[in-house]
């Protein structure tokens, strides 16, 4: 076996290490993904979606061809490997994939512009940071315009950054309860302003978009770099 040195690039994820810590992010890929879409010249916006926006599945003109809106909804899902501020929106998107609408496109496509807008920001994991684990679940009451079913969403983090943020809160369900009573993990009240979980039931605010995203730990590439190097 032959030593290849320090992981730098793995299927599309880059990792750039500094002297302040490890950072995670996928700018090659998010060019890549602008460029075969016809979208790397488009005009970047602020936020994913706009806040509280609702999806529906039967309303709206049917594609003749599905398969670009399921290539770029596919391109998508690997881009939350460092863009957890996303998730929320493409696991929305992906429901429609077996029968999309054109508003369901403008969405998708929408969201390549807000890639375009933060193609530079990944997540940055920093040396020496705290290692206490803290996660931040809410739901979403009733959200979803078809179903009327709440959307619930969850995130942990390892010091600053994110290292988790899936929906399938059901399975740890059990294993969470007992570690409860056993006292190994506290349950505490978030307030909604801090409350970085509402991410992933809904689309927020420009305000909150940023807030909550740097405090996953996603920060701009040359911002890592610099403040690592203070």
């Amino acid at each position: 076996m032959k030593e290849l040195g320090q992981l730098k690039h793995f299927l599309g994820l880059e990792i750039d290490r500094t002297q302040g810590g490890i950072f995670l992010h996928q700018q090659k890929y998010s060019r890549d993904l602008l460029k075969k879409f016809g979208m790397l010249g488009c005009k970047p916006i602020a936020i994913p979606i706009e806040s509280n926006a609702k999806m529906c599945a039967h309303e709206g003109k049917d594609l003749e061809d599905v398969t670009m809106y399921r290539q770029l909804v596919g391109s998508l899902i690997y881009l939350t490997l460092t863009r957890p501020n996303l998730s929320f929106l493409i696991g929305v998107m992906s429901h429609y994939m077996h029968n999309p609408k054109k508003h369901h496109t403008e969405v998708v496509r929408r969201m390549l512009r807000y890639v375009k807008s933060s193609i530079d920001y990944g997540l940055l994991y920093e040396k020496g940071d705290d290692c206490k684990v803290v996660g931040y679940c809410d739901a979403d009451y009733a959200a979803g315009h078809d179903t009327r079913r709440s959307t619930t969403g969850f995130v942990f983090k390892l010091g600053a950054g994110a290292i988790s943020w899936t929906k399938h809160v059901e399975i740890h369900y059990h294993f969470v309860k007992k570690k409860v009573l056993k006292g190994e993990i506290v349950l505490e009240h978030v307030k909604i302003e801090h409350q970085i979980a509402d991410m992933f039931t809904k689309g927020l605010s420009v305000n909150k978009v940023k807030s909550f995203s740097y405090q996953l730990g996603m920060v701009k590439i040359m911002t890592a770099d610099a403040e690592r190097r203070c």
